[in-house]
């Protein structure tokens, strides 16, 4: 079973469900590949021109120091580590223009993950009145705050 990040807009309760984004968490095949373009189709420009400017200097240290081998090493080094954060770096980018993480699901493909989120999304709703309900919990699991630190490789999130 893979894991599944679900995010929620900034928009009406009644819109919230309908928007939502089902993410699967994990290493990404496009983002190792394709770095920056991977980057720009996620509308992440800064990481974008960080991953170019580093990409573009590994490159010069190959060639100016006589060592090209530690070059493409060194980018692809930090591919890897784009791809194995691409999901967080995605996440955070969300967050960052108003989405919450609402849920993190257990599921075997994103179908199953959007069925188990729209059958909780359902029970919570029907099980207690939506000012009662805690905000981001599924579970035992509460959603990191705005202003937590990234979790990932970096930083995990903490049961709260």
């Amino acid at each position: 079973m893979a894991s599944y990040l679900v995010l929620e807009p900034d928009a009406p309760a009644t819109q919230r469900g309908e928007k939502a984004i089902v993410l699967r968490d994990g290493f990404s095949l496009a983002a190792f590949l394709l770095t920056v373009f991977w980057l720009l189709w996620h509308r992440m420009w800064l990481e974008a021109l960080a991953a170019l400017v580093i990409a573009l200097a590994a490159t010069a240290l190959g060639t100016f120091a006589g060592l090209p081998l530690l070059g493409t090493v060194f980018s692809l080094l930090v591919s890897l580590f784009i791809g194995l954060e691409a999901r967080n770096l995605h996440v955070q980018n969300l967050r960052r223009r108003g989405w919450r993480l609402v849920s993190v699901l257990d599921a075997a493909n994103a179908a199953e993950a959007e069925l188990r989120y729209v059958t909780w999304k359902n029970e919570s709703e029907e099980a207690q009145p939506p000012a009662l309900r805690p905000a981001g919990t599924v579970t035992g699991y509460r959603a990191p705050d705005a202003g937590s630190a990234a979790f990932g490789l970096i930083d995990y999130p903490r049961k709260g």
